[in-house]
């Protein structure tokens, strides 16, 4: 028989401790003893039905016993019985024992500065202070999405950039704390949430723009080549490519590091000199095809679309390394960069790529051309920007005073309760 465990446990004696039981010929039975060191309780035991080969022990602690409240090593012993006919019909016998280290403590959580509010589709920033001897992991949970905080200043200190999506009509953020014994911490961060109104436009899809555009786009991707229809083009771009084009945009700016952060600052955003808005950011799209009663497909714009001279030079206004510099689909050509702190800047329809994947750019340095390629029609710059892999405003990043009220003024104020 086999007993399959760890050697030793923490323990909040309210979460159990499970351990697998198994035996090729079949479990007979199995005991359980809890000790203190002074005295023992069985804390499980039974008889398992015939051909049992593998069973689940689940040990809880026992709600009434001799065992003393104030122990805090106790010793686990596990014994089972084949049902095999060895050993005068009594069969195989094994037992096991496994050190319990009880830690009853919850982590303690302070939040020692954040963004005082944080508007719908926007950013905002969170440094907080954990402490317990035996943490496993902490995170800012909010509605649909798990922030990663990272290591900020010294040993137990954290920060994390956050996002509340745009399509999302409420928020909440609380930092979550647990520890390797099951003990749980949250703590809401009590941030003044503000509602924002997003474009609903309506666009009529026009046979030129299909037979375009579209079909160019159908004829780059051999998923789509079967497709003749020009309506299920249009769908098959704008919805089903659009997706696979976002789905890796998402997971390569879902990234943060876990290396400690000493410092972090970003200048505004200021990636097209003299570029004048041609669309903004969360722009419901419903497209039509002849008059609004013939809906063919729905898209969210997801970026701010800039526009100056053809072939204009993008720059990048903020340190970074480039994580994707290549053909993105309806994005298409498109460099991405990653500024630390799960921050991701990115640029779309270039006509010319000026960097390459893994490249470290300096804030001022040319990256790229505007341009048409991907879903773009006129010569234009998609900006996006990304929080752990969730686009939101970039107006706020445009922005000086909002970086400095809510990133830099945030830090400072952490800074120095840290001591820093």
């Amino acid at each position: 028989p086999q007993i399959k465990s760890q050697d030793h446990y923490l323990w909040n004696k309210k979460s159990s401790i499970t351990l697998t039981l198994s035996d090729d010929v079949g479990i007979k039975s199995y005991q359980a003893l809890l000790s203190d060191g002074e005295n023992r309780v069985v804390v499980a035991e039974g008889v398992l039905p015939e051909n049992t080969t593998s069973y689940q022990l689940k040990i809880s602690y026992p709600k009434s016993s001799d065992l003393s409240p104030k122990a805090k090593h106790l010793k686990l012993k596990v014994s089972i019985t084949d049902q095999s006919l060895w050993h005068m019909m009594e069969g195989n016998k094994a037992e096991k024992s496994m050190d319990i280290f009880v830690d009853t403590k919850r982590p303690k959580v302070k939040i020692l500065s954040h963004s005082y509010s944080i508007t719908q589709g926007g950013s905002a920033l969170v440094v907080v202070q954990v402490e317990d001897a035996n943490l496993n992991r902490v995170f800012i949970s909010t509605p649909g999405k798990n922030f990663v905080l990272q290591p900020y200043k010294s040993e137990g200190y954290y920060a994390a950039l956050i996002a509340w999506p745009f399509r999302d009509e409420t928020f909440e953020a609380k930092v979550v704390a647990d520890d390797r014994a099951g003990n749980h911490t949250y703590k809401t961060i009590p941030f003044y949430t503000k509602k924002h109104n997003y474009k609903v436009s309506w666009i009529r899809a026009k046979d030129r723009f299909i037979d375009g555009k579209i079909t160019d786009l159908v004829e780059s991707d051999e998923t789509y080549e079967n497709i003749d229809d020009r309506l299920e083009k249009l769908r098959a771009i704008n919805e089903t490519m659009r997706l696979k084009n976002e789905d890796v945009i998402h997971s390569l700016s879902a990234q943060v590091s876990d290396t400690l952060l000493e410092k972090w600052s970003v200048k505004r955003f200021y990636p097209l000199k003299n570029g004048a808005k041609v669309a903004s950011f969360g722009d419901k799209r419903y497209y039509y095809y002849k008059d609004k009663n013939q809906k063919v497909s729905t898209s969210y714009h997801l970026g701010y679309d800039l526009a100056s001279t053809k072939m204009a030079t993008i720059r990048s206004s903020n340190k970074g390394k480039v994580v994707f510099s290549a053909y993105n689909g309806i994005y298409g050509n498109m460099p991405m960069i990653d500024h630390g702190l799960g921050l991701y800047s990115l640029y779309g329809h270039c006509s010319q790529l000026l960097v390459h994947e893994g490249d470290e750019v300096k804030d001022g340095a040319a990256i790229a051309k505007t341009g048409t390629s991907g879903l773009a029609l006129g010569d234009h710059l998609h900006f996006g920007v990304l929080v752990q892999g969730i686009e939101v405003r970039p107006v706020e990043w445009f922005d000086s005073n909002w970086i400095k009220l809510n990133i830099d003024d945030i830090f400072k104020e952490a800074d120095k309760m840290i001591g820093s």
